[in-house]
């Protein structure tokens, strides 16, 4: 009896989860920054923000174009918080919550991760 009624607070908590999940409203997400040493005479002058759609089992990418300074500007809308994939020669990892607004400053002459 006691596992049943365990099990039943369990379904209860989850699905009052998910109600409340579907009733937010996605926020916006910045993530802007600076390439430090980007290839200023490449024609690719693109980076991309690649995400993980967990809830649609699909991968969602945002491009932007690189400006003369190295500067770039991404936004898009997220629901809750999660890993985004920066990806410009070489790929890394950061973790954006709704509402953010995020700088990134790296070197853009490398192309491995370290």
């Amino acid at each position: 009896m006691k596992q049943i009624t365990t099990l039943l607070l369990l379904i209860l908590l989850i699905s009052c989860q998910e109600k409340e999940q579907k009733n937010k409203a996605p926020k916006k997400v910045t993530i802007a920054g600076k390439i430090v040493n980007y290839d200023k005479n490449s024609e690719k002058n693109i980076l991309t923000i690649y995400i993980n759609d967990n809830g649609k089992a699909t991968q969602l990418n945002y491009s932007t174009k690189i400006d003369s300074l190295g500067n770039f500007n991404v936004r898009f809308k997220r629901y809750f918080p999660q890993d985004v994939m920066i990806s410009y020669r070489t790929n890394f990892r950061v973790i954006v919550h709704p509402g953010d607004s995020l700088y990134v400053e790296f070197n853009g002459n490398t192309q491995r991760r370290t």
